[in-house]
C-alpha cells in the first residue's frame, strides 16, 4: 500500500487478481482519510473554543 499524490491509497502492484481487493483497499483508505479530516476539524474547533473561553 502506498499513497499517491491525490491522497488515495493505491496498491504497489496492480495484477488482475488484485483489482477487486484494490477497490476495497481504496474505499477503506478514503474512509480512513475522511475520519482523520473530521477528527482534525473537531480538535481545531475544541482548541478555538478553549482559546475563546477564559476560565
Amino acid at each position: 500500500m502506498s499513497l499517491n499524490k491525490s491522497g488515495i491509497c493505491i496498491s504497489d502492484d496492480l495484477t488482475g487478481s488484485e483489482k477487486k481487493r484494490e477497490k476495497n483497499e481504496i474505499s477503506v483508505c478514503i474512509t480512513a482519510i475522511k475520519k482523520l479530516v473530521v477528527n482534525i476539524k473537531i480538535q481545531n474547533n475544541l482548541l478555538n473554543f478553549s482559546k475563546n473561553t477564559k476560565i
